[in-house]
């Protein structure tokens, strides 16, 4: 079929036009390159190509997109110094130059989409699309070693949330542009209110899969979430149905209200199913999921990967990466390989009969044409020797990813190691009953850094407080609830995003049985709640914990609810982590209904920490003033005796630690009380002399973890906030073991 989005073109023997990835010895030689990674040497020819390519009079050609010009050399360098690497000596020179002139073209077309989108002027596609725009660009600077570290490709990221956000009033997005879907755009008439196109080389597809993959590489732009989430949301409202039920894409839309009705399924104006279709959409929606941790938006991807891939092969007219059964192929196996087990098997039994469904009177690959519609992009996606398509090996250069197809890879966990040598441990577990590899150790940290370290005199945060009481963990900690986070959901969320980098930049270290725990790529949630000024946050460290239930999309990083939540999954186990600031303001009556409400939540597997206000009752030795009157009097401040203490018959105030106790009868286990830890945690230097242990961490007895509580720590004070750190590492059983019977998962030090 003839696609809109990616029409036939003609040149010298039809095919893309001419770009130095489409025909010539560039193209020969990334084919080239791509081979010696499938057969594990050069095969002799690659030296030559990239020579005639680099000094031919193609080497100076024009161009600005991902397949032509210095980005397209910058590409194919990238793929020969890994696949061929005894040529890098030879050829890194030129790599350096080209990224450096793809940083000047990344910089010149970024300052002219801004200066379109400041004056509101129509869009075109050339701005954004893979083929044409940033978009393919920005698969460019996703090959380099470090991409996540890459200025460029966080301001390629900032730019594809606001095309995305920048929906007109009419319901138009972003990415809607204002002619026909034809290259040559010679039947622009007949499109007078324009189009928003679906492929993941023309159209939102294309933005969907760089910000997933942007995200995964943990690139930090404020709002990518929500740019993330409404393009899908955009996807999934525009999915059709034909008369049997089954989901496909439309390639491209005049009218953006979707359109519920089932349609019929016809070959003649259909999308067809390759990577310029919907198989390309597909794994761009997957993608999303992975990113976003939607299981949702996954099932919509399988669901119509397996029609296209079972029910539209017919479609096929011509051979190539672009419409043909071999990019459809590529895009299946990428699919199948992020997929578990039956579901993989299927889709990649599936892609593995695509040659066969080409009908007999097909147009092969063009032989004069390139990577997307020449026999050169048929040829790489074949092993070596082997007929049947198949993706990259392991350890060479993901051709794909120039089409966004390839994920990123993070580096293979290191091996657990033996304890080190020094102090040995003997847990209180039967030998039968020892934790398996898949169990895991998290440290779970709470801390109320004053405001967060905003300064309402400079108007600024001030993160020293923090970064010197996390420097005194023993290795950065997989979940962390700031008692107070104030205003870092404003500014442009500046402090939210500093604090992130804080996280990302703590150093290893290792768990208390030795084993190295490495630095994470930090997220996080802030919570707004009913009377509270200064909401809590929670920071978890991925990909240790995964969240599973995310928020809105109208806002993905607030949210304001009572019972404010989130639902993730840590080695395998779902659990619900909730930041807590229980305020004092009404006094003992405000203290029963928020533990109350809290106490509710122990029917979940709740993982909770923060300001409690308050601590359990202590009978014996209780530390604390049992008559806070003096104390809230001798600072100046009787008005507050209600914010901790409740009034006796005998005229005194006490700790109204009742709404506590009760809290952790409904199910709650508290794991200073686990230790018979009475450490107060308010900095007798900055907050006074209360004596109280307010700073809590709680775990569910529903949860499928429990606290070790050998390694509760009350941290020394490191700034002039009014509270110390506290934390503790917990053992969170995996999805082979039930939940645990005991209140601990102790270790025991023997000197």
């Amino acid at each position: 079929m003839k696609s809109l989005a990616c029409p036939d073109f003609h040149c010298d023997g039809g095919g893309h036009p001419e770009t130095l990835l489409c025909r010539g010895p560039l193209t020969a030689a990334l084919g080239e390159a791509v081979r010696a990674g499938q057969a594990g040497g050069d095969t002799g020819r690659l030296r030559d190509l990239l020579d005639r390519a680099l000094t031919g009079p193609s080497a100076d050609a024009p161009g600005e997109s991902a397949f032509d010009g210095d980005p397209a050399l910058a590409s194919t360098l990238q793929v020969v110094v890994i696949n061929a690497p005894h040529l890098r000596g030879r050829y890194q020179g030129f790599l350096d130059l080209a990224d450096a002139r793809l940083d000047m073209i990344v910089h010149r077309r970024l300052q002219a989409a801004r200066e379109r989108l400041r004056l509101r002027r129509p869009l075109e596609r050339a701005e954004f699309s893979l083929r044409e725009g940033l978009v393919g660009l920005g698969a460019c600077l996703l090959q380099r070693p470090g991409a996540e570290r890459d200025p460029m490709l966080v301001q390629v990221a900032a730019y594809a949330v606001e095309l995305v956000l920048s929906a007109d009033r009419t319901g138009r997005p972003g990415w809607w542009v204002h002619h026909s879907p034809s290259q040559d755009r010679s039947d622009d008439g007949e499109w007078p209110d324009g189009h928003a196109c679906f492929t993941l080389l023309d159209g939102s597809a294309g933005i969907m899969a760089l910000l997933a993959l942007a995200r995964l590489r943990g690139i930090r732009v404020p709002l990518l979430d929500a740019a993330l989430r409404s393009v899908s949301a955009w996807h999934d409202a525009h999915r059709l149905t034909d008369e049997h039920g089954l989901a496909h894409w439309p390639e491209v839309v005049t009218d953006p209200r979707p359109d519920p009705r089932p349609i019929a399924h016809q070959a003649a104006d259909a999308q067809g199913p390759g990577l310029c279709g919907n198989l390309g959409i597909a794994r761009a929606t997957q993608l999303a999921g992975i990113a976003l941790c939607d299981p949702a938006l996954r099932r919509s991807a399988l669901a119509t990967a397996r029609t296209a891939l079972t029910r539209d092969t017919h479609l096929f007219e011509t051979g190539g990466i672009c419409h043909g059964p071999h990019g459809a192929a590529v895009a299946a196996l990428r699919i199948a390989a992020d997929e578990p087990g039956d579901t993989a098997a299927d889709l990649a039994e599936a892609a593995a009969n695509l040659l066969r469904a080409v009908r007999p009177d097909a147009r092969l690959g063009d032989i004069h044409g390139g990577l997307l519609d020449g026999t050169v992009g048929e040829r790489i996606t074949r092993s070596v020797g082997d007929p049947r398509i198949a993706l990259p090996p392991d350890g060479a250069a993901a051709w794909d990813s120039l089409l966004l197809l390839a994920p990123h890879r993070p580096p293979p966990a290191r091996p657990l190691a033996r304890p080190r040598p020094g102090p040995t441990f003997r847990r209180r577990l039967q030998e039968t009953d020892m934790p398996c590899p898949d169990c895991r150790l998290v440290l779970v940290a709470t801390l109320n850094e004053k405001q967060g370290g905003w300064n309402g005199k400079t108007r600024r945060h001030d993160f020293s407080g923090i970064e010197a009481n996390l420097a005194g963990l023993q290795c950065p900690p997989h979940v962390l609830f700031l008692s107070e986070c104030t205003l870092y959901d404003a500014f442009k969320r500046e402090a939210y995003y500093t604090m992130l980098e804080l996280l990302d930049a703590l150093p290893a270290g290792t768990d208390p049985e030795g084993q190295h725990v490495d630095t994470g790529i930090y997220d996080g949630l802030l919570t707004k709640e009913k009377y509270l000024v200064h909401g809590p946050g929670l920071f978890y460290s991925r990909p240790t914990v995964r969240p599973k239930l995310w928020h809105g999309p109208d806002d993905p990083l607030v949210r304001e609810v009572p019972a404010h939540s989130l639902d993730v999954e840590i080695a395998g186990r779902e659990l619900t982590l909730k930041a807590l600031h229980v305020s004092g303001r009404h006094g003992a009556v405000g203290f029963d209904a928020q533990f109350a409400l809290l106490g509710k939540l122990a029917k979940y597997p709740v993982l909770a920490g923060g300001d409690m206000n308050m601590c359990p009752t202590q009978r014996e030795n209780p530390g604390y003033p049992q008559d806070l009157a003096p104390y809230f009097d001798g600072n100046g401040a009787p008005w507050q005796r209600s914010t901790k203490g409740i009034r006796a018959p005998d005229g005194t105030w006490q700790p109204h630690t009742a709404s506590y106790d009760g809290m952790l009868e409904h199910g709650f286990l508290d794991a200073a009380q686990l230790k018979g830890d009475r450490t107060p945690t308010v900095n007798p230097e900055h907050g006074g002399d209360s004596r109280m242990p307010i700073d809590r961490l709680i775990v569910s007895r529903q949860a499928p973890a429990r606290f070790i509580p050998s390694t509760y720590r009350v941290h020394p004070p490191k700034s002039k906030s009014d509270h110390l750190m506290v934390s503790c590492w917990a053992r969170v059983t995996c999805a082979a073991h039930t939940r645990p019977e005991s209140d601990t998962a102790d270790l025991d030090f023997d000197a």
